[in-house]
């Protein structure tokens, strides 16, 4: 694995956290053009442009108070510079992203906002956060945030839904967390602890089982600064929803969970600076990116021999309906069910999640490319059935119609998933059939269950 270059990062990413403080603490005591202030925010700056130098972004994370830049965990600098931690915290903020062109002008710009009061109950909080960076002309840190649909339209928020939503979210809170430590076990030569993953799909498939709807919302939580572990319980959660709209046995179900959960595991080998590569792979990088399934059924079959449902699901994910994609897979038998669940998923999800170097692309939109590959790319009875099941635009979701008024998906139209019918939140408790109109939906914000995404 790129253990030596997760290492170097990690210790450089480490050094940025400790300039920040240190920043920040003589930013308290003296005015922002002292040469206190001025010479560790030019350290600052040159320590980020090392960091920088490999690639155009990078992202400093915050995930049930532990430190990640971008996808890799920062351990040492979460307990070292643990009121760094309680301070974004108590701010919401969840990200803090770089881009190449970074200026000590916007260094300390951020430096003094981060010693700034917290926000109160009720105040603006991170979006008066993000518009003073504006104010100061900021244009290359942006900051993520956990927000709730209720704090962007009034509508409800996430702790306002019923026992069964809150169990769901609890649910795929455990899952993410099985993901991380199961990376981090891979990573460190240990083994993987199967049974933990087992447990937290049975808590899911259970769950699903007895109110589904909670979970088709679920799956539109995105955090693009923690993709790959996001996208893996993302990825489990659509494909459980197909299989229980195939009618699968619980066994079954859970068999299908824990493959969907791990069938990314391949990537952990990947060295994180081409798996955010902002332009067109080299064909030896696009090499290198087509070995994740044999790597991930590799470390699979070590971990729990060939008889584990996951091995396969790993080595044929990206195989494809007409096995056009890769690995080459033999002609003479056909791709295992799961497999295939998961191959629509997994396409279905990247499609619609921020990239450090795209947007993800609306619901509605990735819909119709799964449509479009039915027959070629995937099994075409699974891709209707997907869109049926996985809900385009699921209910409580935040959007943006192309008129400019916000509004909150109320009903589904059957037959019809891109044209739902839509609660408009400024006029009241007015409902909007989206069939009988020419308006439609321009952004996707977020649900009610979890973090926003804005696409457009």
């Amino acid at each position: 694995m790129a253990t030596d270059n997760r290492e170097n990062l990690a210790k450089t990413a480490e050094e940025v956290i400790r300039l920040i403080e240190v920043a920040r603490k003589q930013a308290k005591i003296y005015p922002p053009h002292h040469p206190s202030v001025k010479d560790i925010v030019l350290k600052l700056v040159q320590v980020m442009e090392e960091l920088l130098a490999p690639r155009s972004v990078v992202s400093f994370n915050i995930a049930q108070k532990e430190l990640f830049l971008d996808e890799i965990p920062l351990p040492d600098a979460s307990l070292t510079h643990n009121e760094f931690v309680e301070l974004c915290v108590s701010k919401t903020i969840s990200s803090l992203t770089f881009r190449t062109g970074l200026t000590s002008d916007e260094m300390t710009a951020l430096v003094e906002l981060l010693n700034d009061p917290p926000p109160e109950d009720g105040a603006e909080g991170d979006s008066s956060f993000r518009k003073k960076l504006a104010e100061k002309g900021v244009e290359h840190i942006e900051v993520g945030v956990l927000v709730s649909s209720a704090d962007l339209v009034g509508g409800r928020g996430p702790s306002d839904g019923s026992a069964a939503e809150q169990e769901a979210r609890n649910t795929r809170d455990e899952a993410l967390e099985i993901v991380w430590h199961t990376c981090q076990d891979l990573l460190a030569g240990r083994t993987l602890d199967y049974g933990n993953v087992e447990m937290t799909v049975k808590g899911m498939v259970r769950g699903l089982l007895a109110d589904r709807s909670v979970y088709k919302g679920l799956a539109a939580v995105k955090d693009y600064h923690n993709y790959t572990f996001n996208h893996m319980v993302n990825v489990a959660i659509l494909s459980l929803l197909v299989g229980t709209e195939l009618g699968l046995s619980t066994d079954q179900l859970d068999a299908l969970g824990v493959a969907a959960l791990l069938h990314d595991v391949g990537k952990l080998d990947i060295p994180v600076d081409l798996l955010s590569k902002p332009g067109k792979l080299t064909d030896d990088e696009w090499g290198t990116m087509r070995q994740h399934p044999v790597e991930g059924a590799r470390v699979l079959l070590e971990q729990c021999g060939y008889e584990n449902i996951g091995v396969t699901v790993a080595l044929e994910h990206h195989a494809r309906y007409d096995l056009s994609g890769y690995p080459t897979i033999a002609p003479n038998r056909p791709l295992h069910l799961f497999s295939r669940i998961v191959g629509v998923c997994d396409v279905y999800d990247a499609l619609t999640s921020d990239r450090s170097y795209r947007r993800g692309i609306m619901p509605d939109k990735a819909a119709a490319i799964i449509m479009s590959g039915s027959s070629k790319d995937f099994d075409p009875a699974l891709a209707k059935l997907f869109i049926q099941s996985a809900e385009v635009y699921p209910l409580d979701c935040v959007v943006v119609l192309t008129n400019g008024e916000p509004a909150v998906v109320h009903e589904q139209n059957p037959g019809d998933p891109v044209r739902p019918k839509v609660r408009l939140t400024r006029s009241g408790d007015e409902i909007l059939d989206l069939r009988e109109t020419d308006i439609g939906i321009s952004k996707c914000i977020g649900t009610a269950a979890g973090t926003t995404n804005s696409q457009e």
